[in-house]
């Protein structure tokens, strides 16, 4: 898995386009940010890998043990800072023009909080500050 300069993921991870609300998490193997409206509803967080990869079974094992901690501390944070009673995490590796494949992994909030939210920028920043703040409970 390297990077893949035709790859509309990898170009994001890298700026290209920037996301509503800017990078919510990157720590050089993993990045999140509020997936692009539309065709996403608000509220809907993607997860990749920094490096460009088609299948989960593609990650290194660096990358896997991080996954878990990191699904669990998002899905929180998207709850928080939503009111959404639960996430639901999905996976897709495909683009619309099915070009390139890039493993995302989709955080969609459910629940009365996630049809409120409407301001995507606001709702990354908060996303983002929560992380920050409960960094210390990461295993």
């Amino acid at each position: 898995m390297d990077v893949d300069v035709g790859c509309p993921v990898c170009r994001a991870v890298r700026g290209d386009p920037p996301p509503p609300g800017g990078t919510i998490y990157a720590d050089g193997r993993w990045w999140a940010a509020h997936a692009p409206t539309p065709p996403a509803p608000p509220g809907r967080l993607l997860l990749t890998p920094v490096r460009h990869g088609a299948s989960l079974a593609d990650l290194s094992e660096r990358e896997a043990a991080a996954l878990g901690p990191l699904l669990a501390r998002l899905a929180a944070a998207l709850q928080a800072e939503t009111g959404a009673n639960r996430v639901d995490v999905a996976t897709f590796a495909d683009t619309p023009a099915d070009e390139e494949r890039h493993v995302c992994l989709h955080l969609i909030p459910r629940g009365p909080g996630a049809t409120a939210v409407r301001d995507v920028v606001a709702l990354a920043r908060r996303v983002a500050d929560h992380l920050r703040a409960h960094r210390e409970r990461a295993v």
